[in-house]
């Protein structure tokens, strides 16, 4: 079996994995029982052909008690307050955690990366790499250890940062991130943690708030507040990883190394699709790869696609697959590689989402260089006047991390605008 594990890493982080994993559960067919364990539902629409619902991807089943599932998952938050109002007020989250795999900071990392990175002491670093050794020993073969974060916040790219580093060098294991922007340090902490982070991860799927409000409004939120992006956001994971969940034949690295990856070229635009109405095989280009569903901030027609993972659910048949396929084709002008996956279950969603029929599309294109520029922009005029830097360097930062991170991200692009240029 091909296991995922997730860990979720600051207030956004953490929101987005206990929204997420109560999408799993619901999806898989388990429940929370009065005495802190989930268990599958009996009666559970869910296939219980582990062929088909493969819970031990995401559930290690308990030695000790028959049909008792933990999640492989660890949260982190530096704020405790915050990390358990996440956990525990959210009356409608039906799944338990193991309280070993919580774990929470002495103080708020205050949106301040040098904070979030320096303050995390080493007990802390070796008890959550403890953590995660524990999980990969009850594994038979990892796939990608995940990670969501905010990089806008100071434990989301600062604490991030530090234990993505202890973990590469630990565990050599492939490693995922998934994050967006939210601070007047946001664009500091974006930049300095996407340098921290960018040649330890193998991959990183990029959303930003704009865009992902735009995209609620699109699925039929009138008025979108976080825990509607927060939901979108894992929708898009649930989707993306939904092969290597309901099927022995799907694998997460393959689609990584599908979208044509590499140590200057990992950073993953994203869209969700949502289409009313599947009466029709027919697929508009305009519809697939408009603003609207677009949940980061470029513009996909100046660009150049290397590669796009497109997985499709809900009413879909085979003649839609090949429609979508003469879409893509055209788009591409035959240039770029792309593969289409329609094995995913029908999707769950909260009655808020006005959706049914859903498309997401994993994109690594050279459009990402507009998003990377307007960060690069915003540094530039904050560096130049040396604007809040000494609330980043009070903590410990070196300023030469500035130069550095920000050189990183103009090689990054230049990455990009080579492939398009050529």
């Amino acid at each position: 079996m091909k296991e995922l594990i997730f860990l979720h890493i600051g207030n956004c982080g953490t929101q987005i994995g206990t929204d997420l994993w109560q999408l799993f559960a619901d999806e898989h067919g388990l429940q929370s029982n009065n005495n802190n364990t989930n268990s599958l539902l009996e009666n559970s629409n869910i296939h219980n052909d582990p062929q088909i619902n493969n819970l031990s991807c995401l559930y290690d089943e308990s030695i000790r008690v028959e049909n008792v599932y933990h999640p492989r998952c660890l949260f982190f938050d530096s704020d405790p307050q915050q990390l358990q109002s996440s956990l525990h007020n959210d009356h409608q989250l039906h799944v338990q955690f193991k309280e070993e795999n919580i774990i929470c900071g002495n103080e708020d990392a205050a949106s301040n990366f040098g904070k979030g990175y320096f303050s995390m002491s080493s007990c802390e670093i070796n008890y959550i790499e403890e953590r995660v050794r524990k999980m990969l020993e009850r594994c038979d073969s990892v796939e990608s250890i995940l990670i969501t974060q905010a990089l806008g916040g100071g434990t989301g790219s600062g604490s991030t940062s530090r234990i993505v580093w202890g973990l590469a060098n630990e565990f050599k294991l492939p490693m995922v991130g998934a994050t967006y922007s939210t601070s007047m340090l946001d664009t500091y902490n974006s930049v300095i943690g996407l340098n921290y982070i960018y040649d330890r991860m193998k991959c990183i799927f990029a959303f930003d708030n704009c865009s992902l409000l735009d995209a609620c409004v699109e699925c039929g939120i009138e008025n979108p507040n976080f825990k509607d992006m927060n939901h979108l956001i894992s929708q898009s994971i649930s989707t993306l990883t939904s092969q290597i969940r309901f099927s022995n034949e799907g694998s997460l690295n393959n689609v990584i190394d599908y979208l044509g990856v590499t140590a200057e070229t990992n950073i993953i635009s994203n869209s969700f699709v949502n289409l009313q109405d599947t009466s029709s095989t027919e697929f508009n280009i305009k519809d697939l790869f408009s603003k609207k569903s677009s949940l980061n901030s470029v513009n996909k027609a100046d660009g150049v696609s290397i590669a796009m993972n497109t997985s499709m659910r809900g009413d879909f048949s085979h003649h839609h697959t090949d429609s979508l396929s003469k879409v893509l084709k055209t788009y591409n002008n035959e240039q770029a590689q792309y593969q289409i996956s329609r094995k995913a279950p029908v999707n769950i969603h909260p009655t808020s989402f006005h959706f049914k029929n859903v498309m997401h599309i994993a994109n690594n294109t050279s459009s990402i260089t507009s998003y990377l520029n307007n960060l690069a922009l915003q540094f530039d005029k904050m560096y130049s006047k040396r604007a809040y830097v000494h609330w980043i360097v009070g903590e410990g930062f070196e300023e030469r991390g500035f130069s550095e991170a920000i050189d990183q991200l103009y090689y990054t692009t230049e990455c990009y605008s080579s492939i398009k240029n050529n």
